[in-house]
């Protein structure tokens, strides 16, 4: 069993290949996509059936990328997007930083800190729900203040359930208090 990478149109694909000796020569079985290589050194594949997961060859198992995977597609017909809602994200943005709670907030030490730095401002801002957060951040200067946040729904409640824990609250209060005492 191996991985065989191929291209179609430019776009570079990845499937599971059984292969078999018999006679002298070699045939392959049915093979299993795998779906769009994203990141070719770590396994990272999207697909219709599985959306974005990296894949185990040892257990064959599909698992959540890991935090810091920056998910970045560039379609060959993509026309570049720069209107953006400026202000209310780049006053937070700079506030927080004239207050240094940026360093606090580091501290949680969650794995892609531009992820949870443009959901913390979106929160802020919108009162809406977190399927709307992609959209926001699209149209927002978070775009390019933090240019590695994935606010897919999904990711959105992985990043929530990993915060909430109490190791990570712990964490979070003793910088805040070392914070306030200076």
């Amino acid at each position: 069993m191996y991985i065989e990478y191929y291209s179609i149109n430019g776009i570079e694909y990845a499937r599971i290949r059984n292969s078999v000796r018999k006679d002298g020569g070699v045939s392959h079985g049915k093979s299993t996509t795998l779906g769009r290589v994203l990141d070719r050194k770590q396994l990272i594949f999207k697909s219709r059936e599985h959306g974005t997961y990296q894949y185990d060859p040892d257990t064959g198992e599909r698992k959540n990328p890991p935090d810091d995977f920056c998910l970045k597609i560039v379609r060959k017909n993509a026309r570049e997007q720069l209107i953006v809602d400026f202000g209310n994200t780049y006053f937070i943005d700079r506030y927080i930083d004239q207050l240094g709670l940026w360093s606090v907030f580091d501290a949680i030490g969650y794995g892609n800190p531009d992820s949870f730095k443009a959901l913390l401002c979106y929160y802020i801002l919108e009162s809406r729900s977190n399927a709307h957060a992609k959209d926001w951040y699209e149209g927002s200067y978070a775009r390019i203040a933090y240019p590695k946040a994935l606010l897919e729904s999904p990711r959105i409640s992985d990043m929530l359930s990993a915060l909430g824990g109490e190791i990570v609250q712990r964490r979070f209060f003793e910088t805040y208090i070392a914070y306030l005492k200076k």
